[in-house]
């Protein structure tokens, strides 16, 4: 496992989004938890470690984002060695890093239950 060091700098929320690896062999993956900082990532292909990525996030249309793996795990949950990756969204445009908190508000939002 490789391990970022420090804490997450903003909160995440949990989702379960379909994205496209654009560099991968097998492109499907899933966001799993979101933040307008990074993310968490579920995919069968393990990335290395510190590797640059894009994908393709389906938020009101389509948002390309750029990521810095920062932690890799085994996915316990899965049987086909997948692996959780450990993302820190990177050169985000100030109007893309807004789509991802208003996103995240709003997610955030549907979890608060009375």
């Amino acid at each position: 496992m490789v391990k970022a060091a420090g804490r997450r700098r903003g909160p995440r929320v949990p989702v379960a989004l379909d994205v496209r690896w654009l560099e991968a062999p097998d492109p499907k993956a899933e966001i799993v938890d979101l933040s307008s900082l990074g993310c968490l990532l579920k995919t069968i292909v393990r990335p290395l470690a510190d590797q640059a990525m894009e994908f393709e996030l389906p938020l009101d249309g389509s948002l390309r984002l750029k990521g810095r793996v920062r932690e890799i795990a085994r996915d316990g949950t899965r049987t086909d060695e997948g692996f959780l990756v450990g993302l820190e969204f990177v050169d985000l445009l100030p109007a893309d890093r807004r789509r991802l908190e208003r996103f995240v508000r709003q997610q955030s939002n549907r979890d608060v239950r009375p």
